[in-house]
């Protein structure tokens, strides 16, 4: 019993022993082991299991989580959704050159660094917002790799859910109505003429002279004593002239 369990992954001692029992006394040792020593039969069948599992490596992803979306909040509005995830390998086989995820939302493939077992990377989505009415909603993914033309699929789908609300319509702006001002036209103030004091000898004027001296603050204002003056240092200068001079 001691000799089988310690030698019981040894195929040339058990080919032996076996081969022994039979002919001399026509019994099968694998069954003996089996009956008789179960343990032993046990290990050597997980042995064998685990051997044919680690000889094949297993190509397998895993979304790890969400990173980011953006906008944080989204609306009825927004045209887009740029979600940010990490993606790792968790398989036993480095992923092809060409590794891709696709999304049931858009018409190509986005693309995947070849990634180790145990590497994970980020990758950056933009998903289009095509329906632009509020619930709940989630993007479809799968991962694969490009085969020639084709692109084969590994593993199961995954989603990414995310809530779109509705946008709050802006509230209509009331204009007030403009205050028309009504326009007064208001008449030009004319320039004040003083009245002419009666005077018997006008100044020292003759009649002509002093009626000069009158027009002349008619049209230019100011005194009539100013005018007076100013017509006795040209007693002999018309209305017009006078209007120049001055």
């Amino acid at each position: 019993r001691q000799m089988c369990i310690r030698d019981r992954n040894n195929d040339d001692f058990r080919a032996k022993t076996s081969n022994l029992a039979k002919n001399f006394f026509g019994i099968n040792l694998d069954s003996v082991v089996q009956n008789f020593f179960p343990e032993a039969a046990q290990q050597t069948d997980s042995t064998q299991a685990h051997s044919q599992t680690t000889s094949s490596p297993v190509l397998s992803y895993e979304f790890v989580r969400l990173i980011s979306k953006s906008p944080e909040i989204i609306t009825t509005e927004a045209s887009e959704i740029l979600v940010r995830l990490q993606i790792r390998n968790n398989g036993t086989q480095q992923w092809p050159e060409k590794s891709v995820i696709s999304c049931e939302l858009l018409d190509s493939y986005i693309e995947l660094p070849s990634l180790k077992p145990t590497e994970s990377a980020e990758v950056t989505v933009t998903i289009p917002n095509k329906n632009g009415v509020s619930g709940n909603f989630a993007a479809l993914f799968q991962f694969g790799y490009q085969n020639g033309q084709e692109v084969e699929s590994v593993g199961e789908f995954f989603e990414v859910p995310f809530e779109v609300i509705e946008a709050k319509k802006p509230e209509p702006v009331i204009q007030p109505e403009p205050v028309i001002q009504p326009v007064i036209q208001s008449e030009p103030e004319q320039p004040k003429v003083e009245p002419v004091q009666a005077n018997d000898d006008k100044n020292g004027l003759s009649n002509e002279e002093f009626e000069k001296a009158n027009q002349l603050q008619q049209l230019f204002g100011d005194r009539i004593d100013f005018w007076v003056d100013f017509v006795k240092k040209n007693p002999k200068r018309t209305v017009e002239e006078l209007a120049s001079i001055y």
